[in-house]
């Protein structure tokens, strides 16, 4: 049995007589006809009925039909797989976003890639506290989104690029409020409810600096899932990216304040990054391009 045996056996069955696959596959219908023989030698069954005028398929070949279908479908994504690879595509490509980020974009990017680039696996991870620069920084994925301090250059050789901007509001239960929230506000005046923060970053970077704690009251969590919990059950205040909170803060369940100490709200750049030494191939660079702005 080999792979151009099962193709006869599909254009026969698909075009219903050994003339018209004849004409399909441009052979002679004795060269069809041996083919046929000798898939149903090896395989021990009869495949074909050629008791009547038209050739109809036995009860085995119907069973088959269905596997043989697989097989020669199989054998063109192979073709298509070995064809992707010797252009040099490749034949995975990782990319890992931070969860804060707004990252539909990046959605819709992987989806026109996957159009392009079929073959190609595309593994997609959401990392928190940094830690998809992280993961770039390790190896671990091609392509990293996250946000971004100039500072961060400090930790390898990175190139990187604009890709939207991130605000980080301050944001405090409805039922905590006791001032008018249309006004500045002090840290002092916050001092005896605690502070909501991340409990620390996947980089070198002291979470109490960044969100200027003054370890009083502190809560501290490793995911935003959390953090976005404890603020909406009224556990402290705490800075937190504005787009995970706009229905909150549409319902009222929770306050935008500013805090005057603090300087305000913050935006903060969202950057995609890659390292500056790799080789990117086909795909990759795809995606660079549709996520470079």
């Amino acid at each position: 049995m080999n792979l151009e045996q099962i193709r006869f056996f599909i254009t026969v069955v698909d075009t219903g007589s050994l003339s018209k696959a004849a004409e399909v596959l441009h052979k002679t219908q004795p060269a069809i006809s041996i083919a046929l023989k000798k898939l149903e030698e090896s395989l021990g069954v009869p495949l074909l009925s050629r008791s009547k005028y038209r050739l109809e398929l036995t009860p085995e070949g119907e069973k088959l039909l269905r596997h043989f279908r697989i097989m020669h479908r199989q054998q063109s994504i192979l073709r298509s797989y070995a064809s992707h690879l010797a252009a040099g595509i490749e034949k995975e490509v990782s990319i890992a976003y931070d969860v804060s980020t707004a990252a539909d974009e990046l959605f819709n990017v992987i989806k026109e890639v996957k159009s392009e680039f079929p073959m190609t696996e595309l593994h997609v991870s959401g990392k928190e506290r940094l830690g998809a620069l992280n993961s770039l920084l390790k190896g671990e994925v091609d392509i990293a989104i996250s946000p971004w301090l100039p500072t961060f250059l400090s930790f390898g050789d990175f190139e990187t690029t604009v890709f939207s901007d991130m605000r980080l509001i301050d944001v405090l239960h409805r039922d905590l409020v006791d001032f008018d929230t249309s006004q500045g506000i002090t840290k002092t005046r916050l001092s005896h409810i605690p502070q909501i923060m991340p409990k620390s970053f996947e980089l070198d970077v002291d979470s109490d600096t960044v969100f200027f704690s003054d370890g009083i009251s502190i809560i501290k969590t490793d995911d935003l899932f959390s953090q976005k919990a404890l603020l909406c059950a009224g556990a402290g205040w705490g800075a937190i990216p504005e787009h995970l909170v706009e229905q909150e803060l549409k319902s009222g369940i929770l306050k935008k304040i500013v805090i005057e100490d603090l300087g305000g709200n913050a935006f903060v750049e969202v950057h995609v990054v890659r390292m500056a030494t790799s080789s990117a191939g086909p795909v990759a660079s795809r995606i660079w391009q549709l996520l470079h702005k």
